[in-house]
């Protein structure tokens, strides 16, 4: 009998642990934007071997993308349809500006990388999201 509680209360305790909640390490919070952005800019650096000018333009040109964000998420729920497609478009008109921008600074090769792996950024960042959905559905 105490070998079965045992083995009840240890199944249970191993269930308990495998339910915790995977947080961000404390480090990852404690970053400014600013130092998000950097961060960012040498990574791009060094996937795709960026020279000191180009590295100095992307720099000035992500600084100035961080400096132009005003999307809220607290603040897009209460607005009203039409509020949201103009935000909306206002996001794809400046990504469409980034973009040329990016394009402008690399070369033909950088570029082409670029866009490969901020096709992966974009697919990585909506799975995500669906899986952030889908844990919400399910404890409901």
């Amino acid at each position: 009998m105490k070998k079965l509680f045992t083995l009840i209360l240890l199944g249970f305790a191993t269930l308990t642990f495998a339910q915790e909640k995977h947080e961000k390490p404390d480090n990852a919070e404690k970053m400014t934007p600013e130092q998000k952005v950097i961060l960012q800019t040498k990574q791009t650096t060094l996937a795709l071997d960026l020279d000191d000018s180009q590295y100095k333009k992307l720099l000035d040109l992500n600084k100035k993308k961080l400096k132009k964000k005003k999307y809220n998420k607290e603040n897009y729920k209460n607005l009203s349809a039409d509020d949201k497609f103009e935000l909306k478009s206002e996001l794809i008109d400046a990504q469409i500006t980034y973009q040329r921008e990016v394009k402008k600074i690399l070369n033909d090769e950088q570029y082409k990388s670029w866009k490969k792996m901020r096709g992966k950024k974009m697919r990585s960042m909506q799975h995500k999201k669906h899986k952030k959905e889908y844990q919400k559905r399910k404890r409901m």
